[in-house]
């Protein structure tokens, strides 16, 4: 019973703490963002394509808040997921010093880019000659952005979990262009034409 008891409590925490705290990306940065209720640590790691650098204390941290090492400082806390890298940070306040909104931790962050490109054709009429086509020739070129994000944390009482998992894979098509060949009569009109040229032949 007081196993149970434990496990709805820490479960209760974690979902408190995820309606407070997340991961905000924007212009090169994951930074996250909230108000803390209790002291404790916060562990931001990237992954699958993702990393983070050049960690900072965010506007709104506690006084007290600062680096507290590295993922394998605290090897055994299941604290991120497989392949995940980042930085362990302590969040404390002074004694009366009231928790803020706000920026709390960021960092620079990098992604996996990269380009696929594929063409096609496609038989289109053209008006050079009646019932004329042409080969199209279609070229797309697409971006694709990999990677990810995670927020955990732990504190001295044993609590821990996942606040935050944020998604950065992504693709886009940033080109799509196309060349024409050339127009190409239909095979009644080829002849015609030939039978013409033929008759103007005769006739010079």
């Amino acid at each position: 019973m007081k196993k149970v008891l434990a496990l709805v409590m820490v479960l209760s925490m974690v979902g408190f703490a995820s309606a407070a705290l997340q991961i905000d990306v924007a212009g090169g940065k994951a930074t996250v963002m909230g108000q803390l209720q209790a002291d404790q640590y916060l562990v931001l790691t990237a992954g699958n394509g993702a990393s983070l650098s050049n960690f900072a204390k965010g506007a709104q941290a506690p006084g007290l808040t600062g680096f507290a090492g590295s993922l394998a400082d605290y090897e055994g806390l299941a604290l991120f997921p497989a392949g995940f890298d980042g930085q362990v940070w302590v969040f404390a306040s002074a004694p009366g010093e009231a928790y803020q909104n706000g920026a709390l931790l960021a960092a620079d962050l990098a992604v996996t880019k990269s380009q696929s490109t594929r063409t096609w054709d496609e038989i289109v009429a053209c008006t050079q000659y009646p019932n004329g086509t042409l080969t199209r020739t279609w070229t797309e070129v697409t971006d694709f952005i990999k990677g990810g994000l995670s927020l955990s944390f732990f504190d001295e009482s044993g609590n821990n979990g996942t606040l935050a998992q944020v998604s950065l894979d992504s693709q886009a098509v940033s080109s799509l262009t196309f060349v024409d060949g050339p127009c190409v009569p239909e095979p009644l009109t080829l002849s015609l034409l030939g039978l013409g040229a033929l008759v103007l032949r005769r006739r010079s």
